[in-house]
């Protein structure tokens, strides 16, 4: 989707992010947990889960889809599991061995790991610094860091409840799969943050080392995303 040129596109998106919300909250909240539990019996379909070694994967705050089941399976599983702590204005990931903690309450008071853990790191990565922080708000226009494209083929819709863009095929195997969440998603692999633009510098990152994985309910997946061209699409969108 191409914006209007009379209308900013933060504009754009700050009005879906706003009805987005109004809709959400709508939803009762048991139905975040019986879809996150319909979530993990899908996502052990996906090929790139069943062969994934490791997994990254956000703690569910109110009004997302719960992650619970999905960190059971792939503990159940023997994967390596990752989750999120924001330092600063980036995200880095710590694996947990559990889900009884300990934990500590970080930003909109979402469960997160304390640093002592084993932060995850992509195998064969030059040590360099972060991203610079950018704003899904204000500044992928001004940024001079290009965000990754993607060679993409068009996107097949697998069943009536989750939308799979294809992976990827320029570059080889990641080394990891990352359950990235979002407020809107569509069948492209196009994805609305909640406007922090923590996902897009983790993935402008280290998006060439992981399979990306959006998820949400079905009734965050929406006709067309707005996007400009130096956006991250996700290789694969699935709701439930």
């Amino acid at each position: 989707m191409h914006c209007s040129m009379e209308r900013p596109l933060r504009i754009i998106k700050k009005e879906l992010r706003q009805k987005m919300r109004e809709g959400l909250a709508k939803i009762e909240p048991a139905l975040f947990v019986q879809r996150g539990k319909a979530l993990a019996q899908r996502m052990r379909e996906v090929p790139q889960w069943q062969t994934s070694s490791t997994v990254l994967v956000f703690l569910s705050m109110p009004r997302e889809i719960d992650t619970t089941p999905l960190v059971e399976a792939a503990l159940q599983e023997q994967k390596q599991v990752y989750v999120p702590r924001v330092e600063e204005d980036h995200l880095r990931f710590y694996r947990i061995l559990t889900l009884e903690g300990p934990w500590e309450l970080g930003l909109f008071g979402i469960r997160e790991p304390f640093p002592q853990g084993e932060p995850w790191q992509p195998q064969g990565l030059v040590q360099g610094t972060l991203a610079p922080p950018v704003s899904e708000e204000t500044s992928r226009e001004k940024s001079d860091a290009p965000f990754p494209k993607k060679n993409r083929e068009q996107p097949q819709v697998f069943g009536e409840d989750c939308a799979v863009p294809f992976q990827n095929k320029s570059r080889g195997r990641p080394q990891a799969l990352i359950i990235v969440p979002g407020i809107a998603f569509d069948k492209e692999g196009r994805r609305l943050g909640r406007g922090k633009g923590y996902y897009d510098r983790f993935l402008h990152q280290y998006g060439a080392f992981l399979f990306s994985v959006g998820v949400g309910l079905m009734e965050q997946l929406v006709p067309s995303v707005p996007v400009d061209e130096q956006d991250v699409l996700l290789d694969l969108v699935l709701t439930v």
